[in-house]
């Protein structure tokens, strides 16, 4: 496909971006620029993938599916992140339902190519895996929010973690949110309108802008920081003497 002219080839990507310049060199042949639309479903529960994923400009939500149609949003991938390492590496099913959260840009690659690159380039195997660490804390993260805090400030720090992923204006409905949050579509509508009371958002039908992160960080519950803790820890901390 024709690529926009704003995207350079495996350096949007923030993931692919951290790799050294011989492991990129290995990696780009076989990288393919697709869009995607919003809602575009990348990989189904109890189904093996045919394609991974590094997302450029669109964010994938990743969704356990629940009875009676519900489902509830565990983890974001941004271009942070890459989605199928493990599934590659261990030929296993998704147990998820992963969709882009809004139209963007992500590069594909085969799966079987994708594991072959992660046997044999070692740096890339390494980051890999330290991300597949990183969102299984992002997980349990959640689970451990749901649990215990308030929905204001589950809101808030959901709408921290977009932010960095997708910028400060944000195309979501009350349906995206309360599917994330796994609460009803009036509980959302109550906190967003408290928030931009608040001055921390614009909240209008299907559309958050971020006015004041300072005000959002001050109402979230605090697990955007600890997940935050979990990637610096990981990457950060793990990769500053490679």
């Amino acid at each position: 496909m024709n690529i926009p002219a704003d995207i350079e080839v495996a350096r949007d990507s923030e993931f692919l971006s951290g790799l050294g310049a011989e492991a990129r060199k290995l990696i780009q042949p076989h990288l393919n620029l697709v869009s995607l639309e919003a809602g575009a479903v990348v990989a189904r529960p109890y189904s093996k993938i045919e394609k991974a994923y590094f997302p450029v400009s669109t964010t994938f939500v990743v969704d356990i599916e629940l009875k009676n149609d519900a489902s509830f949003t565990t983890g974001l991938i941004g271009s942070d992140g890459l989605l199928g390492a493990g599934m590659a590496l261990d030929d296993r099913v998704s147990l998820y339902s992963v969709s882009a959260l809004s139209i963007g840009y992500a590069y594909s690659i085969a799966v079987q190519t994708l594991k072959e690159l992660l046997l044999t380039v070692p740096e890339f195997r390494k980051r890999a895996l330290a991300y597949e660490q990183y969102f299984l804390a992002q997980v349990q993260q959640t689970a451990a929010c749901s649990a215990l805090h308030e929905l204001s400030g589950r809101l808030s720090s959901w709408l921290l973690r977009l932010q960095e992923l997708a910028g400060d204006e944000l195309s979501l409905t009350q349906s995206d949110i309360s599917r994330m949050l796994g609460v009803r579509r009036t509980s959302i509508t109550e906190c967003a309108l408290e928030l931009q009371r608040d001055g921390a958002i614009d909240y209008r039908r299907g559309e958050i802008s971020i006015l004041s992160k300072r005000k959002l960080v001050k109402a979230s519950c605090g697990c955007h920081a600890e997940v935050g803790d979990h990637f610096s820890r990981l990457f950060e901390e793990s990769f500053e003497d490679d």
